[in-house]
């Protein structure tokens, strides 16, 4: 797992908005987004490590809310979770959950 995550191309992103508009009362979890946006399962959870996660911490970093990139979700990157959410008039609870994930992506 070197290489760096791609960009999600429009067509990515339609997928992903395609999956969540077809589980309304079962939206899909953290992980199965980022194997449908990136082909990856290697991330299974909040508090873990990995390319998916510094993925999150760009897209946070470029909406501007400086999560920086070691690939860790831990406290600072779940504060600028939060800070996002507040923002974006979402549910505050640090959780990358479909409604945040929509507004990171859009």
């Amino acid at each position: 797992m070197s290489d760096d995550l791609p960009q999600l191309t429009e067509e990515q992103q339609l997928k992903l908005l395609e999956e969540w508009n077809n589980r309304p009362d079962n939206p899909p979890s953290l992980t199965e987004l980022v194997k449908l946006a990136f082909g990856r399962d290697d991330l299974d959870g909040r508090s873990k490590e990995g390319k998916a996660v510094k993925k999150l911490q760009s897209l946070l970093t470029q909406k501007g809310f400086s999560a920086g990139a070691d690939g860790d979700f831990g406290p600072k990157t779940e504060e600028m979770v939060k800070k996002f959410q507040e923002k974006n008039k979402l549910p505050v609870n640090g959780v990358v959950d479909q409604a945040t994930w929509a507004a990171l992506l859009s």
